[in-house]
Formats: structure tokens, C-alpha cells, sequence
């Protein structure tokens, strides 16, 4: 893949970020302006708050966890087209890759604006879909970025690149949903899901390994190990999130995290 091409590409994704956000603050807006929003009374149970609460189970939290990532998908994708346009760099593509998971995992946020908590509808079965396919994507980009990071992997990037979206992708389609549970973050909960839960932990063990071990052989620092294991506990706490406490965390730990990094891998390319 040539710069050129990569650079087109990253610039398409962020495009369609900003799109897929605009398109989201549109429908809640809309929403919100006709108080329809929050129709489903069997998704109101005790322990959650309507209210705004920092340290409590709330709606809000939720809605700003799944906004923080479209939000973060777009500065971050202006990064990565912005610091390396000219870096030829195999990693930049799997964090793109891991950008697309981080906008999938967002698309969450149209449940509750649809008003589908319950039964069977089209629009469970994609937000259900979309949350397996993020998950995935975001654990197995990362541990493609780190175990072909090499240059003799420069010609086979297309290839692994397939490998990653099309993994995800079957993954996503294959897993049953549970669209009777829907989770406080509005995820749609699936078939094995802690077996899936124990799977991604292995790949993200064995994807820090893969990293200090190629620092060690390389004489490299190990500040990408740091911020590759601050940029996963971040997604995978805002992604569960529904406490803004919980939140705060998460976000400081991606921010954290992708911008170390960037500033590592700016070094070494």
C-alpha cells in the first residue's frame, strides 16, 4: 500500500467519523426535542438515574461514554493523517483499524434514541452486531500492529489488513444476540460472552508480550507497552461505562495512551 492510497483512506475514515457523528447529534437532538428519548419505561430500573450523577449509575454517563469515542475517533484519525502523512508505517493502518472499532462501539448510542431496549427489531440485531464487531476489531488490530510491525511485513500489509476486517466482520455475524438483555451501556449482550471476554484478555496479554519482547531484541523503550496497555483498560472501561467517574478514567487512559503512543512511534519511524 502506498502513502498516497493510505493517506486517501484515513482521510475517508475521517469524513465518514464526522459524518456518523453529525448524523447521531441529529437524532438526539431530534429526539430530545420531542421527549421521546426516554419512552421505555422497562429500561428505567432503581439503580439508575435519570439525573445526572458522577458517581452513580446514570443515562447521561452512558450517552457520554458512546459520544467520548466519536469524538475521539475523529481528533485521533486527524492525528494519525496529520503526524505520519509522510511516514510510511505499517502500525498507522491497524490504528486505523482500531478507530473503526471505537466508532462501531459508538453506534450503541442509537438504542436508546430509537427506543428499541426490548423486543426484536433490526435496530438491536445492528447495534448487537456492531458491538461484537468493535470489540474484536480493536483487540485483533492492536495485536496485528504489534506483531507486524516489522518492515519485512510491508508487503503483506494489504493482506493482514483483510485478515483483521474480514476476522471481525465473520465473528460479528456468526455470534448469536440476546436482544432481551441489554445492558446499562446499551449493549446488546451475546451468545458466550465470557468465553469472548477471556479470549480478547489472552490476545491483549499476548499482544503486550509481543511488544516488550520486540523492545527488548530492538533496544527499544518500553513507553509503547505502557500506552498500548492504557489505550486497551481505556476503551474497554469507557466502552463498559455507565458511571461519568468511570468515565473520566477511561478517557484520560485513551487519551494517554494513543497520544504516548503516536510520540513513540513518530521516534522510531
Amino acid at each position: 500500500m502506498t502513502i498516497r492510497l493510505r493517506n486517501r483512506l484515513i482521510r475517508s475514515l475521517f469524513y465518514i467519523f464526522v459524518a456518523v457523528l453529525g448524523i447521531t447529534c441529529a437524532f438526539y437532538f431530534l429526539q430530545i426535542f420531542r421527549n421521546h428519548i426516554f419512552e421505555n419505561p422497562n429500561f428505567i430500573r432503581q439503580d439508575w438515574n435519570m439525573t445526572f450523577s458522577f458517581t452513580k449509575t446514570c443515562f447521561w454517563a452512558s450517552v457520554s461514554a458512546n459520544g467520548f469515542l466519536l469524538i475521539y475517533e475523529i481528533v485521533m484519525c486527524f492525528l494519525l493523517f496529520k503526524g505520519f502523512e509522510k511516514t510510511q508505517s505499517q502500525e498507522i493502518c491497524f490504528l486505523a483499524c482500531f478507530l473503526i472499532g471505537c466508532c462501531a462501539e459508538s453506534l450503541k448510542l442509537w438504542v436508546p434514541v430509537f427506543n428499541t431496549y426490548t423486543g426484536f427489531s433490526k435496530m438491536l440485531i445492528f447495534a448487537g452486531d456492531a458491538t461484537i464487531l468493535s470489540r474484536f476489531l480493536v483487540t485483533i488490530s492492536l495485536f496485528f500492529c504489534a506483531l507486524f510491525s516489522g518492515q519485512e511485513q510491508r508487503q503483506n500489509l494489504e493482506q493482514n489488513l483483510i485478515i483483521v476486517l474480514a476476522t471481525s466482520f465473520f465473528i460479528a455475524i456468526v455470534l448469536p444476540l440476546n436482544t432481551a438483555d441489554i445492558h446499562k451501556n446499551f449493549k446488546v449482550n451475546h451468545a458466550f460472552s465470557r468465553i469472548v471476554e477471556i479470549v480478547q484478555v489472552i490476545i491483549n496479554l499476548i499482544t503486550l508480550l509481543t511488544v516488550y519482547l520486540n523492545n527488548r531484541r530492538e533496544g527499544y523503550s518500553h513507553w509503547n507497552v505502557a500506552a498500548l496497555f492504557l489505550l486497551m483498560s481505556g476503551f474497554y472501561i469507557v466502552a463498559a461505562a455507565s458511571v461519568m467517574l468511570w468515565l473520566v478514567f477511561g478517557a484520560a487512559f485513551m487519551i494517554a495512551g494513543m497520544i504516548i503512543y503516536l510520540r513513540m512511534l513518530h521516534r522510531i519511524s
